[in-house]
């Protein structure tokens, strides 16, 4: 069990309150204002912390990223969209599973620091990315990307679907999968109708990349003579029981909005990753305006400026209203539950980004009294205004402390440093 000692807390729509919050297994088991010791059995391992009045919130989700990609951070940089990736391509070729293994370690770090307690991960050799979630303890839904650029089709969407079935549920259910086409324009409709039957069959979530830029309209019509959501639509992938989550979709229209509404359909919109390299910006109040659900990511690390869920909820505020001219928009509730509770839905997490009893143990506490500074005001504004990934003191993940004092508990950082930095000088 742990408790938590005087935490200040926001409860639906009340004031901040001061209360104490006990975690059972992998869940919150209660608030209350005083839960006590005494009342709890005699034989029970408690791990008591004080919080002071200090801040908890829910963990946030990172809905689209490459953690493995710590490797090229500060490699490609001031490249547009299509020279980054004919930079990188060459180096990803030479990538082993105990690559992506030490390069997803450095990234949930860099999460776990920023109060960020699941992700999900697309990437290549992504049984190293699984075994560094299991040892490090965070939650993340992980799928083998699937690129099409040879003759292996049968083996890469077996690969994809080994992958899946092999690790969905694995370390005590924090890891789900995912079946990943990288995107319409690596992977022709034969390819996409595969996966889609696939994963109707198999109650699997799809996750691709989805006009990222502006030039792929032109490249999915030439290869396929369908606009870019008929593509989906015509593979099967636009269907009530086929989860699909979308990564950036910043250049659609409105016929691919329409269609789109027609399924089960989330976009992770990914604002720093598009405003380096690029790629424009992201018509929020359309999907909005579709009731297609929009949640937050940052892309991996070589493409974004960090993985700080704080910083994307900053740059996304302030990009919509640039973009709308509406300073009312979005509001702030809107955009904190686009890293909690909306991100986790969309991920299949319905019980996890929320602090109430009964939803999974999943919980930040930030080196800040609101009371003492910030006293009117409530915790979508702390949120979009003013916290930031330094204050993150301690995070909490399926019930487990994986990091106190701004220390990992579960794996040996300067390991982890050490063997990230000696497959950088490999890869280059």
């Amino acid at each position: 069990m742990i408790l938590i000692k005087k935490a200040s807390i926001f409860a639906s729509s009340t004031p901040m309150k001061i209360q104490d919050i006990l975690v059972e297994g992998n869940m919150i088991q209660q608030i209350d204002d005083h839960v006590s010791l005494h009342d709890l059995p005699p034989d029970a391992s408690v791990e008591v912390i004080e919080a002071n009045e200090r801040l908890v919130l829910p963990g946030m989700v990172n809905t689209h990223t490459h953690a493995s990609m710590s490797l090229f951070q500060g490699f490609a940089e001031a490249l547009p969209f299509q020279q980054w990736h004919q930079k990188v391509f060459p180096y990803e070729l030479q990538l082993q599973s105990q690559h992506t293994y030490w390069g997803a370690m450095l990234s949930m770090i860099d999460m776990i620091r920023s109060g960020t307690t699941m992700f999900n991960d697309m990437y290549i050799h992504m049984d190293g990315v699984a075994e560094a979630v299991k040892d490090i303890g965070m939650r993340a839904s992980l799928a083998r990307g699937m690129i099409f650029a040879d003759d292996q089709v049968d083996q890469r969407i077996q690969d994809g679907v080994q992958f899946a079935q092999r690790w969905n549920g694995a370390a005590d259910g924090r890891i789900t999968t995912m079946l990943a086409p990288h995107s319409l324009y690596l992977c022709s409709m034969d390819h996409l109708s595969r996966i889609g039957a696939i994963a109707y069959q198999e109650s699997l979530p799809v996750h691709t990349h989805f006009l990222e830029n502006a030039s792929e309209r032109t490249t999915i019509n030439e290869q396929t003579g369908r606009r870019p959501a008929e593509v989906l639509l015509d593979a099967g992938l636009i269907h009530a029981h086929v989860p699909l989550l979308l990564a950036h979709g910043i250049h659609v229209d409105d016929h691919d909005l329409t269609i789109l509404s027609q399924g089960n359909v989330s976009v992770s919109h990914c604002p720093g990753s598009n405003w380096k390299l690029g790629c424009g910006f992201f018509p929020l109040s359309a999907y909005e305006a579709y009731d297609i659900p929009v949640h937050l990511g940052t892309d991996g690390l070589s493409t974004s400026l960090s993985l700080d869920m704080y910083e994307q909820l900053h740059l996304c505020l302030l990009g919509q209203r640039q973009y709308t001219g509406d300073m009312n928009y979005p509001s702030l509730e809107q955009l904190s539950h686009m890293v909690t509770d909306q991100g986790m839905r969309s991920l299949g997490h319905p019980l996890s980004g929320r602090l109430r009893p009964g939803y999974c143990a999943d919980l930040q506490l930030l080196d800040i009294r609101p009371r003492d500074r910030y006293p009117d005001v409530d915790e979508a504004y702390l949120m979009t205004h003013v916290l930031h990934q330094g204050l993150v003191n301690t995070t909490v993940i399926d019930g487990t402390i994986v990091m106190q004092d701004r220390e990992i508990q579960t794996i040996d950082e300067e390991e982890v440093l050490y063997h990230v930095q000696q497959y950088k000088h490999q890869l280059r």
